[in-house]
């Protein structure tokens, strides 16, 4: 072969080379898809908390206020038959007697003071002395001698300062005894005098004698 047919030969083949390599160098490589574009979901705003209320309570009723409960006034009667009961006591006599015997002058000193202090806080009343004598004897004697008793002890307190006026002298005689057994202890716990709110005797329908 010839020199220049020969080159032209190589020189063809080299073309046809570079031209396969230029077209394999063109082949786009075909890259892989983009993703898909997601679209963007808005944010739903956070539900707001709910709250919960408290139950309506019932309205408050005041409680009223106890009023204080004022203690019941005691009858005058019956306030100083209480004090005559707990400061004044009986004196006692002998047998068919009426004299103040020492026991019975210490008794009414005691009562005279106590009696004093009576009037001052019941400056409205009276108070009767009681007299009473035991079983023995006849209603009638016993009455007078009831009425002795009773009397001296008025007399004896006069004498003390104890107001006369608002002292009242009366006789039941063997009506009331104390005691009813027929021993000397018994009727000496009968033979006594006692004292009592005047109001107690005219309610009772007695006529007092001073």
């Amino acid at each position: 072969m010839k020199p220049r047919l020969r080159f032209i030969s190589w020189a063809a083949a080299l073309s046809l080379i570079v031209f396969s390599g230029a077209c394999r160098k063109k082949t786009p490589v075909a890259s892989a898809p983009p993703p898909p574009t997601v679209a963007a979901v808005p944010q739903q705003p956070a539900p707001a908390t709910t709250r919960t209320e408290p139950a309506p309570q019932p309205p408050r009723i005041p409680v009223p206020t106890p009023r204080p409960v004022e203690p019941k006034a005691t009858p005058p009667v019956q306030a100083l038959n209480e004090r005559l009961s707990s400061e004044v006591q009986d004196a006692y006599f002998d047998f068919d007697k009426y004299y103040l015997r020492e026991d019975a002058i210490v008794t009414l000193t005691s009562d005279a003071r106590a009696l004093k202090i009576i009037f001052v806080d019941f400056p409205d009343t009276t108070i009767v002395i009681e007299g009473h004598c035991d079983e023995r004897g006849s209603a009638e004697y016993n009455l007078g001698l009831g009425d002795r008793r009773a009397s001296a002890a008025k007399d004896y307190l006069e004498q003390l300062g104890v107001p006369v006026n608002r002292l009242i002298a009366v006789s039941y005689g063997k009506e009331r005894p104390q005691c009813t057994e027929q021993t000397e202890e018994c009727w000496q716990k009968n033979r006594r005098v006692h004292f009592v709110p005047g109001e107690t005797q005219r309610k009772a329908g007695t006529d007092p004698e001073d």
